[in-house]
Formats: C-alpha cells, structure tokens, sequence
C-alpha cells in the first residue's frame, strides 16, 4: 500500500511508490483473478491508482489557480499604479492648460491697453 502524498509521488516521475518486490508485479496485474481475495485486491488497487491521480489533478488544479491569483493580484497592483500615474499627469495637464490660459487672457489685456506714443 501506497502511504506517500500525491505531492510526494510527483516527484517520484509521477508514479506512487509500490511497496513489495518488482517481482510480484506481474502476479498483481496481470489478467484476470482467480480468487475473490485477488478481485478484492485489484478492487483497492485500482481504487487507490484512480484516487491517487484524482488526488495529484486537484493539487495540480490547485497549483494552476494559486499561480494565477497571484497573477492576478499582481496585474490588479500594476494596474492601480498605472492609474495613479495617469491622474497625476492628467492633473498636471489641467494645471499646464490653466496656466496656460491664464497667460493667453493677461497677454490679451496687455494688447488691449492703449499706448502711448
């Protein structure tokens, strides 16, 4: 019986670790049974193969959606950077036009005043 963690098995190429000798191998997977025992046998290992990949799938799924939160939280800092830079120049702009204007209206009243000659 497998003890290892889907986890731990993954870094063992993806294959959980078999207890026993390579030798019984073949006695343990090969055709059909021959006794109830051996039926009951491939019963659990079969059910704890399609657990343990179920189980590595989920830790997988797991990982993908950790990875991709993070990607998330760190587009979303970026993105709140960006529009902080963008209202400062955009109210530098308004400032820049202000200023801008203000100076086009005094040099229009300096024209406007008479000269004397």
């Amino acid at each position: 019986m497998n003890n290892g963690t889907p986890r731990e098995a993954t870094q063992n190429g993806g294959r959980p670790a078999d207890d026993g000798n390579v030798r019984d191998l073949p006695k343990r997977y090969s055709g059909a049974p021959r006794r109830p025992e051996e039926m009951n046998e491939q019963t659990a290992a079969t059910l704890q193969r399609v657990a343990f990949e179920t189980t590595r799938e989920i830790d997988r799924l797991m990982d993908d959606l950790h990875k991709l939160r993070t990607k998330l939280e760190n587009d979303g800092n970026r993105i709140q950077h960006d529009i902080a830079e963008y209202v400062a120049l955009s109210q530098s702009v308004v400032q820049l036009t202000k200023i801008v204007s203000d100076s086009m209206a005094n040099a229009k009243e300096f024209d406007a005043r008479p000269r004397a000659t």
